[in-house]
């Protein structure tokens, strides 16, 4: 019979469980893994690689402030700063907390850690503030503490991921789903194009026959026979 949703939700609920009682290494390697995705400054990318998009926005080929350089690093040297008064951050360091907990046993992408970033910018804005005013107050010793978690966020953050963590950096993926887009709105050369440079970069594409008789129909039907 048709399972329910909740059915299939605790069939697959009780592998999972029954699979990480089994091989607990395996788990707390990607678990940590995931944890490294989530803090990284890449943003990994999903359907839409912001890096990519960068060729057709002159926004964000702007010098803008970034999860990696500002966000994050001021992030955590806000959460140091508040923790003295911890009573009224108290939501948010749940709301923080529960979101990344999440995402983190599952899976990440960029676009999917976007909800924290409004908390973090309030970390952030509290440790402009609070760091301002102890300037004023000349309390030296705490900004300079908080400078210093800062910084070892700021190198943490930025430490670039293997390839096994953070997946490709190339844009493969990008050129091939942007031929796809090409191909469904009737632009079938600027559509080969892209396919060609995905296949330059994943030279794997080309054993497809699949990609092979789509490429060759959208120089065909792009008036190129002899390609």
């Amino acid at each position: 019979r048709p399972m329910k949703p909740s059915e299939v939700d605790r069939y697959w609920r009780g592998r999972a469980v029954e699979y990480i009682g089994a091989n607990p290494g395996t788990f707390i390697g990607v678990t940590i893994k995931r944890v490294l995705m989530l803090l990284s400054a890449f943003e990994i990318p999903d359907d839409h690689n912001p890096y990519f998009m960068e060729r057709f926005s002159w926004v964000l080929r702007m010098p803008l402030v970034t999860f990696g350089l500002f966000v994050l690093p001021l992030a955590a040297a806000g959460i140091y700063l508040s923790w003295p008064d911890r009573g009224r951050f108290a939501l948010l360091y749940v709301l923080l907390g529960a979101y990344a907990l999440s995402i983190v046993f599952f899976f990440i992408f960029g676009r999917y850690r976007l909800p924290m970033v409004p908390i973090l910018i309030v970390f952030a804005a509290h440790a402009v503030v609070r760091t301002a005013e102890m300037v004023g107050h000349r309390m030296s010793q705490v900004p300079k503490t908080a400078a210093a978690v800062f910084v070892v966020a700021a190198v943490l953050v930025n430490v670039p991921l293997p390839e096994a963590i953070g997946g490709h950096r190339d844009f493969r993926a990008a050129h091939y789903n942007l031929g796809v887009y090409y191909r469904e709105g009737d632009r079938p050369i600027d559509a080969a194009r892209e396919f060609e440079e995905a296949a330059k970069l994943n030279p794997e594409y080309l054993k497809s026959d699949t990609f092979v008789l789509v490429l060759a129909e959208c120089y065909e039907k792009g008036g190129d026979l002899g390609r």
